[in-house]
Formats: C-alpha cells, structure tokens, sequence
C-alpha cells in the first residue's frame, strides 16, 4: 500500500516513537503541538480538551457518516463543500482500508476534527468575513463554544440538528437562503444554461426573457399559461429584485442586470449569507446601524428588530463610499456637507462654469479661507 500524501498532516512525522505503556491521550497532545499551527483552527485543541484528549471518530462509523454528510450541505449554508473535504475521507471509503499505525489513526481523527469544527464555525459566523478598510471596534466573531456543541450533539447522535440550531433566524438571512435553495436547484439540473437577452420587446415570444424570469424565480414554470400582463407583473417584480427601474420596459438598465450569469447571482448570495451571520451578533445589541452600500439602504436596529428602514445616498463605482465599522457618538440632523476637493474640482466645477446659478439652484455656499460665505 503507497503512502499517500495528505494536506495538513506533516505532523504524523514528527509525534515520535509509540510505546504500549504510553496512553493516547499523550499522543493527542504531542501531535496537537507538533501541528503547523496554521493549518489547524484554533479551537482544535480545546475541541480535544473537552473529549479528555481521545480519538474521537475512529470507532464511531455513525459519527463519521452523520458528519460526512453534514459536510454535504454546506452550499445550502452558501459554504463550498470543497472546503469541508479531509483527504483522508477518500481512501477511508474503500472496503479494503485500514490505519498503518496509530500516527495514522490520530492524523485522520485529528482531521475530521478539523473539518467538522470549521464547518459549524462557518455555519455560525460565515466562512468570509467582510473587507472593512476601517475596522473601529474591532469585532471578530466567537467560536468557542463550537467544540462543547459539537461534542453534546455527537454524543446525542443528533449531529444533523446542530447546523441549524446555529443560523440567524433574521427575515433578511431567511429569504436570502431560500432564494439561494432556489438557485442551487436550478442550476443544479441537467437542464439548465445560461441564458443572454437579446431583443428589448417585453412579449411571449421573448422566449429568452421567459426564461430568465423562470430561472430568478419569476415565473412558477415554462409551461403554465402566460399572458402579456402576469408577463409584465413577473419583469416588474424581478426589476425591484435587482434595483432597477420596475416600470415592465425592458431598457438598457434592465437588460444589463438581467443577462448577469444566475452563476454570479448565487455567488453573491452565498456572499450574502456570509455576512448576515458575521453581522448577526450586531443586530442583538441595544442599537446598532447597517448601511447596504450596494441596495443604498440604511437599517436600524433595536435588540435584533428592525426600527428604522430609510433610503441614503452613496458614492459612484468611480468614487465609491468606503467600508467602515464604527461606534456611533452622535447624531447631527440636517448637516453640512462639506464638499470633499476632489468632488468639487472634478465634479461641480464644470457645472458652475456652465451654469453660474447652480450653485444657488444647488443650495450650494462657497466659503473662503476663514471660512466665511
């Protein structure tokens, strides 16, 4: 039998000799320091310290199949199952397997381990954090009480309820994984392509645009009776969907939206989820505030319940409105803005060259260099 070279497990070579009198707890926690430290998450080993530092997969079939296959559903968590496959699973499955030697054991125990932590972590808090370019409080969401829950519900047998127990029950993260289970499945089937929209009429002919209205879950079927006005209801409602004008025209706005792949649609959902469960714990605090850049949307919250929905103004793709997560000390009704000189030079300079009463039409003032109108 070849050896076969495994990610992550250098460290089998370096646990030292193994001796009858020595228990396998000591071998746990050799292997555990002899780790590449970044390899591992750093809840393994408390995961070990909470099973008194046993293996704990290898003698339980059940464990490992009920993991594997919870390992299985992490695209309905928007999480890519790739990132949740140990190597070792795969010659494990053969009939024929068996350990080489007790460093073999531990090495596939501490693997499983690994995958099955990082998972419900994920499942908790996202397995992408957002990119702040001004963190200010800072927040790092907490894992560490991953491994107790992991362990209860292992020996329970009822590893299939702990993933759910761990989401957001928020309306926003519920509609966003059931537009994502929609998405999956269509893209799933043999069936399905991508499909681009060429012709600007808005009839039943426009056999492209039924079908991409069908594939956003616009329309229940190909198949069903259609006629030009629930047409026209189905482009209207994916038209807000997508934030576009809803008014049933098909313009250039609307067309460029609509032919976006469904495969980078379920991407930015999956990106989505990923953030809604990072941000989670902000919403059960006292206050707290969400700007959606991208929907041009501020939420407020008050212990996890919406307060306050209001629409905002933010920058253009070219002068985009900078990620930040703050504390907020106060709140200035009706401020100043005041203009930065880059938007000003840029900008408003030309329309005031053209036009001298933009400024007033504006409600623009111009100060000088003490400040004065």
């Amino acid at each position: 039998m070849k050896r076969l070279k495994l990610s992550g497990m250098i460290f089998l070579l370096m646990v030292g000799p193994i001796t009858r009198s020595q228990p396998i707890q000591d071998y746990i926690k050799q292997a555990l320091k002899a780790a590449d430290q970044a390899s591992l998450s750093p809840y393994i080993e408390e995961f070990y310290r909470v099973n008194e530092y046993k293996l704990v997969w290898i003698g339980h079939k059940n464990r490992i199949d009920q993991l594997t296959h919870e390992l299985q559903t992490a695209p309905d968590y928007g999480l890519n199952t790739e990132d949740y496959q140990p190597e070792v699973l795969i010659p494990y499955r053969a009939p024929s397997f068996r350990f080489r030697s007790l460093n073999d054991s531990i090495g596939f125990d501490l693997q499983l381990s690994k995958a099955a932590v990082r998972f419900f972590c994920d499942v908790k808090n996202g397995g992408k954090h957002p990119e702040l370019r001004y963190n200010g409080l800072p927040y790092e969401p907490d894992c560490s009480q991953i491994p107790l829950m992991v362990k209860m519900h292992m020996e329970r047998n009822s590893l299939q309820d702990l993933a759910p127990s761990l989401t957001p029950n928020t309306r926003e993260y519920n509609e966003v994984r059931k537009k994502l289970a929609y998405f999956n499945k269509i893209i799933g089937d043999s069936s399905f392509r991508e499909v681009t929209i060429t012709s600007g009429k808005v009839s039943l002919e426009n056999k492209p645009l039924l079908l991409k209205l069908y594939q956003l879950g616009m329309l229940d079927s190909l198949y069903e009776p259609l006629t030009l006005a629930r047409l026209k209801v189905s482009l209207k409602a994916a038209q807000k969907m997508l934030d576009v004008s809803s008014d049933g025209i098909l313009g250039k706005a609307s067309l460029s939206v609509l032919n976006v792949p469904l495969a980078t649609r379920r991407n930015e959902l999956k990106l989505l989820l990923n953030y809604l469960r990072w941000l989670t714990p902000y919403f059960n605090h006292p206050a707290s505030g969400l700007l959606n850049i991208p929907s041009a949307s501020l939420l407020v919250y008050q212990r996890g319940h919406v307060a306050l929905e209001s629409r905002v103004i933010v920058g253009k793709p070219s002068t985009p409105t900078p990620t930040l997560s703050s504390r907020i000390t106060e709140v200035i009704l009706y401020p100043y803005w005041m203009v930065p000189k880059s938007i000003a030079v840029k900008e408003l300079l030309p329309k005031i060259q053209r036009n001298s009463g933009f400024l007033a039409a504006n409600k623009y003032q111009v100060l000088n260099r003490q400040g004065k109108v």
